[in-house]
């Protein structure tokens, strides 16, 4: 399968390709990384300033008045968390693109162009215009998606007769 990628695309897109995925995994990754650490640090200083204001309190109120207003912040800050995201829930996901769509409306101006030149063509030479034409619109990926696609199903419908 590597092999017919390779030669539908040929060898420098898919370098360039699989170099700009592995810079974005790379970049994903580091993002991740610092995220989960400046979440472990964040944890860690609301636990000293919880411990420290638990203290005060305590000098002040008392120890049992002192941990029920600890809990009583946490426990408000744990009900506006769950508001939040029971509010967010509820709105209703944005429709994704479809890509089949897409790949349909590119194909159909793509062959728009060839109104005037399909007089007088061959059908070979008429593919080969329609093919360039759709590359250029479309681009290399999604046509050698849609080549292994259309190599699958020609597969399968001749294996069927068998």
């Amino acid at each position: 399968m590597i092999g017919l990628i390779r030669a539908l695309l040929g060898a420098q897109v898919l370098a360039a390709q699989t170099a700009r995925l592995r810079e974005d995994a790379r970049r994903a990754v580091s993002r991740i990384v610092g995220l989960a650490v400046a979440g472990i640090l964040a944890v860690v200083a609301v636990g000293f300033l919880t411990a420290a204001g638990h203290q005060t309190l305590t000098r002040v109120l008392g120890p049992v008045s002192a941990s029920l207003i600890v809990a009583g912040v946490y426990l408000a800050l744990a009900l506006i968390a769950w508001l939040a995201t029971s509010l967010s829930a509820r709105r209703p996901m944005p429709p994704a693109p479809a890509p089949a769509a897409d790949l349909a409306a590119a194909t159909q101006s793509a062959f728009q162009g060839l109104g005037e030149t399909v007089r007088g063509l061959k059908p070979e030479e008429l593919a080969q215009k329609g093919g360039q034409t759709l590359a250029r619109t479309v681009g290399p990926l999604p046509l050698a998606g849609l080549a292994v696609l259309s190599g699958f199903l020609i597969a399968r419908r001749v294996t069927r007769g068998k």
